[in-house]
């Protein structure tokens, strides 16, 4: 894993005259780069931009910004190889699709049967409906994949087939029906909802705000992106838990649960390198290739500032 980095100076009152401050800027900029010497980087649209940064390089430049008292943004993000990829213990489970399990005024069209707290209505979600209920309108197109909420994916008939061996005993699934405009109807060759048995661990950067007073569980959780320079746009989760499933659960969801909206949830869907590879061989429609890796915090030490 390389990290991409992108450094620049920002305009205050007190160091720079608005007037001249764009061409001031790329001078110094210019100048900085140039004083770098064996660091390859190059000016692009008012930016440093490093393609190879370490932690010395980010250090040096926060430095040089802090010691003319400049406001300055500094921001990295990993790039991975296919390779990395390719080896990876998981990657983003992608689909272009939004969730197509609401209506066109955003109601749920799922509603889980078993409820666990009266107060807050925090779901057994584990217990999904069946059959699921998907909206055509929402759908925009006929693919194999489509996203759900609370970790379900809808797959198509030829999805499924190709997979079910890939994923069977690692997944929960069941019957989809298609609705439009309320009315079940016939659409491409059918659909199966998926969701994966096994949790990995959360997301590292997966905050806590509200707990139900009654059960005790989270009902509202939100991301918070680390601090630390060089973790930013890493995707991470605190163990993989010694699990080997092919498609997994996040241990942890976004969004808020309590009465009228006790189901609505982001939770993700991980699949290892090893699946990621067989499915872009199947070319199915709905499917994005990962451009990330997962990283467990307790496997691996990531570079931080």
């Amino acid at each position: 894993m390389k990290y991409k980095l992108s450094f620049s100076i920002l305009y205050d009152e007190k160091n720079w005259k608005l007037e001249t401050f764009e061409q001031q800027r790329r001078c110094f900029l210019e100048q900085l780069l140039e004083s770098m010497g064996s660091e390859k980087g190059k000016y692009i649209n008012s930016d440093l931009v490093f393609d190879d940064a370490n932690v010395m390089l980010a250090k040096t430049l926060i430095q040089i910004a802090e010691k003319y008292e400049y406001n300055y943004d500094i921001f990295t993000s990993p790039v991975y190889s296919s390779e990395e990829i390719k080896n990876s213990r998981y990657v983003p489970f992608l689909i272009n699709s939004d969730e197509v399990d609401f209506d066109k005024n955003g109601k749920e069209l799922n509603l889980y049967p078993n409820i666990l707290c009266v107060k807050c209505s925090m779901p057994d979600d584990a217990v999904v409906p069946s059959p699921y209920y998907i909206d055509k309108k929402e759908m925009k197109k006929l693919q194999d994949l489509y996203y759900c909420s609370n970790g379900v994916t809808v797959f198509s008939m030829k999805a499924f087939d190709l997979l079910v061996n890939e994923m069977r005993g690692y997944v929960n699934y069941g019957d989809v029906v298609v609705l439009d405009k309320g009315k079940k109807i016939d659409y491409g060759k059918g659909f199966m909802w998926v969701k994966p048995k096994y949790k990995i661990g959360p997301f590292v950067d997966a905050v806590v705000k509200q707990y139900c007073d009654a059960c005790s569980n989270p009902v509202e959780v939100r991301q918070e992106r680390s601090k630390k320079l060089f973790e930013m746009n890493v995707v991470a989760v605190d163990s993989f838990k010694d699990v080997q499933a092919p498609i997994v659960l996040v241990g942890n969801w976004y969004g808020e649960v309590g009465p009228k909206k006790h189901c609505d949830r982001s939770h993700y869907v991980f699949i290892s390198g090893e699946l990621h590879e067989k499915i872009i061989g199947m070319e199915l429609k709905g499917f994005v290739r990962a451009d990330r890796v997962i990283h467990a915090i307790d496997e691996e030490e990531l570079l931080s500032l």
